[in-house]
């Protein structure tokens, strides 16, 4: 993933995180995706798109993490572990793992995730 650039993914939520209430407002997710789940540059050609990852598959090699940050949000409708997702934001290095905050997202119903 390269870091300070605008990022289209797919990804199934993995786990979220939210912060006891005495702490600032923030909701966090990490996201599984598979290197073939139709990721897109923003000025570049998209790949063949493909089905979201599958959580029975996370253990899978060539599964990368990504967090997702909403600033301000301690909870975020639709959002929760198994959601599958395509999103989209500016991809950066926080504590070792590619980051977007306030990224962009649509909840990929289980219909057209097995198409």
């Amino acid at each position: 993933m390269a870091e300070r650039s605008r990022r289209t993914y797919r990804g199934v939520i993995d786990s979220i995180t939210v912060p006891p209430s005495s702490a600032a407002p923030s909701f966090s997710a990490i996201v599984l995706r598979q290197p073939d789940s139709g990721e897109t540059a923003q000025a570049g050609r998209p790949r063949r798109p493909g089905p979201p990852a599958d959580p029975g598959r996370r253990r899978q090699p060539g599964t990368q993490r990504l967090r997702l940050i909403w600033i301000g949000q301690r909870q975020i409708p639709g959002i929760a572990a198994g959601t599958a997702l395509k999103l989209e934001g500016m991809v950066s290095q926080v504590d070792g793992i590619p980051t977007i905050y306030n990224p962009r997202y649509e909840i990929i119903s289980s219909q057209e995730s097995h198409s």
